[in-house]
């Protein structure tokens, strides 16, 4: 370990500029699991000469604001969509496409969200998806595939719910319907109805973990360097650790079971008490294997801190790292995959990161003391 940290999160040396100011406190006041090792905060590698570990760089003239303070940078959102699209670059705005459905879901929420307004954060850019994101839905498009056998038809993953919702229509009705079931912020629960207008299967992601990479090229070709080169890394050090990496995704639907739809005999608390256990099941590595997705997705602000990756959990926490380069990835797999702990210094901003180690499940029974809405949020949209 004493190795990996010598040769660990030396994206300062990307430029000469002084360190930005450290986050430890503020996040330390809101319980946020921090990893403390003081050479998370050297600018420099220690190792030289035959041990200095051959890293892949970004090239001259890739430019990161290094001096801005990057917490605070994240703005709180109640849900974020990833549209599957097999690509990994997309138009500038990819919600204005009309006819795509990141533009079709886009005019759906617009029509269909409550006037919800979420209380502002304790700290900025560290916040509750459900206390702090009011009714705001983040829709990107990614490079996971669908796994559907019929034409005009997406998959989209929901976090902080961890879902693949499956089968969606390229259509108006289609964004409408997923909109209503899984991406209302009133409904705390998400869960298929007894009867649908238009069926989509929703399947609880198998992933320890989903890290998504922005590369959206024509809104800053920094991220679209440093995505590729990212992901090899974290395939690299996931694999070397024993775990599995998935880079496509369209195989969820046929190998897991979608959840059970909730009918008029059913306890509002059926699909949750399904959902959370399988989301147990897949942060505790079913079966003795683990695998972790790896997608690359459209802007998500502050190219400026290129590479930025997000890292989304079982349990509903989402980190979001910015400059990074391939050589902060192996203590980023060491201590926030596998120990479930925030590297202060690269972090932007994350949900639901307060109060536990990120990968803990046990968020979930928080969730519960709240109280499962879906019922009421169901009846209130017919």
């Amino acid at each position: 370990m004493t190795s990996l940290l010598k040769r660990g999160l030396s994206a300062l040396s990307l430029s000469g500029s002084s360190t930005p100011a450290d986050p430890t406190v503020k996040l330390s006041a809101l319980d946020v699991p921090l990893t403390l090792e003081d050479c998370h905060v050297c600018p420099h590698p220690c190792a030289e000469g035959e041990d200095a570990p051959d890293f892949e760089d970004y090239g001259k003239g890739f430019d990161v604001d290094m001096e801005s303070e990057m917490l605070g940078s994240l703005k709180p959102y109640a849900r974020q969509v990833v549209i599957s699209t097999g690509k990994a670059d997309w138009p500038r705005e990819v919600t204005a496409e009309s006819s795509t459905l990141a533009g079709l879901l886009s005019k759906a929420a617009d029509a269909l969200a409550p006037s919800t307004k979420g209380a502002s954060p304790q700290v900025d850019g560290v916040f509750s998806t459900r206390e702090n994101g009011g009714a705001k839905l983040t829709i990107l498009n990614g490079s996971n595939l669908t796994g559907s056998h019929e034409r005009e038809r997406e998959a989209v993953l929901v976090f902080p719910d961890y879902l693949l919702v499956e089968d969606v229509p390229v259509s108006l009705a289609g964004a409408e319907e997923l909109y209503k079931t899984y991406l209302d912020p009133r409904v705390v629960v998400p869960s298929p109805s007894a009867a649908p207008s238009i069926p989509l299967r929703a399947v609880p992601l198998p992933y320890f973990a989903t890290i998504l990479l922005c590369s959206h090229k024509r809104r800053d070709k920094r991220c679209h360097i440093a995505a590729p080169i990212l992901e090899r890394e974290l395939t690299r050090c996931i694999e070397a650790s024993g775990w599995e990496v998935d880079t496509r995704g369209d195989h969820i639907a046929d190998e897991h079971p979608a959840l059970s739809a909730l009918t008029s005999t059913s306890s509002p608390s059926d699909p949750s008490s399904e959902l959370r256990t399988r989301l147990q099941a897949a942060a505790a590595g079913a079966g003795g294997s683990r695998t972790v997705g790896i997608f690359k997705i459209s802007h998500i602000g502050g190219h400026r801190y290129a590479g930025n990756v997000i890292i989304n959990f079982p349990s509903g926490a989402s980190v979001w790292y910015g400059r990074l380069t391939a050589r902060e990835i192996p203590a980023i797999v060491e201590y926030t995959l596998k120990r479930g702990l925030v590297i202060p210094q690269l972090l932007r901003g994350g949900a639901n990161i307060a109060g536990k180690t990120v990968g803990d499940v046990r968020a979930f029974d928080e969730q519960e003391k709240v109280g499962v809405e879906v019922e009421g949020a169901k009846k209130e949209k017919q």
